[in-house]
């Protein structure tokens, strides 16, 4: 899941460029591989924030409305909190989220 922190950043390089780039040169930019960020370009061009230049090449560019959302960026979305499943007993049981297992399994 791309995190708005992502976003801004391919959008920062982006509107930075004096001509379309491809995903390997803005993902060399924000230390991400070719593959992730040409998801994050997919998200980002979906979203009408990004646009193919060249469909043949795979040239991106930023768009206006790009333009205005990096500007005033959203916050980031607070953490889900665990999910309870009735287990057979009826009891319940909280699931911890990945983040939270990683937490448990350093301390």
């Amino acid at each position: 899941m791309a995190t708005i922190k992502d976003k801004c950043s391919v959008l920062k390089v982006l509107s930075e460029a004096t001509e379309p780039m491809r995903p390997a040169d803005i993902g060399e930019r924000i230390e991400k591989t070719a593959f992730d960020t040409g998801q994050l370009l997919r998200d980002l061009r979906n979203s009408g924030l990004t646009e193919r230049a060249d469909k043949k090449k795979h040239f991106h560019q930023i768009t206006q409305r790009g333009r205005d959302w990096l500007a005033t960026p959203p916050a980031e979305l607070p953490p889900e909190p665990p999910t309870t499943t009735a287990q057979n007993d009826g009891t319940e049981r909280r699931h911890r989220t990945t983040a939270q297992n990683d937490n448990k399994a350093r301390s």
